[in-house]
């Protein structure tokens, strides 16, 4: 088995725990719940807590929002990918941020 990345263990917004975390793990940090705007991306970049940031449509303001929160996550050198309560990969082809091509590196 194998484990690709480790998905927020601690509350949102708490930068500070998760940038200690990923300190010490040998696989990626992902956030998910505490990334809402493009602010939260540079906190996250700020204080390293992350390498990569799910981005929900209903929680960051709809499909334009994220589209630009996935490219300026790319910009800042975050991994992002588009999850959700529809199908995620259909939903984020249709606004150009599939998941698929969001991680080449784990691409099958």
């Amino acid at each position: 088995m194998t484990i690709d990345a480790v998905e927020q263990p601690y509350a949102p917004g708490n930068v500070i725990d998760h940038a200690t975390l990923a300190e010490q793990l040998s696989v990626p940090l992902s956030l998910d719940e505490g990334v809402r705007s493009p602010r939260d991306l540079e906190q996250i970049v700020r204080y390293s807590a992350a390498k990569i940031v799910c981005l929900k449509p209903p929680r960051v303001g709809g499909l334009a929002n994220t589209r630009t929160m996935a490219q300026r996550a790319a910009a800042l050198g975050l991994e992002p990918y588009v999850a959700g309560s529809l199908n995620p990969r259909s939903r984020a082809e249709s606004i150009g941020c599939s998941p698929i091509t969001a991680f080449p590196s784990r691409a099958t």
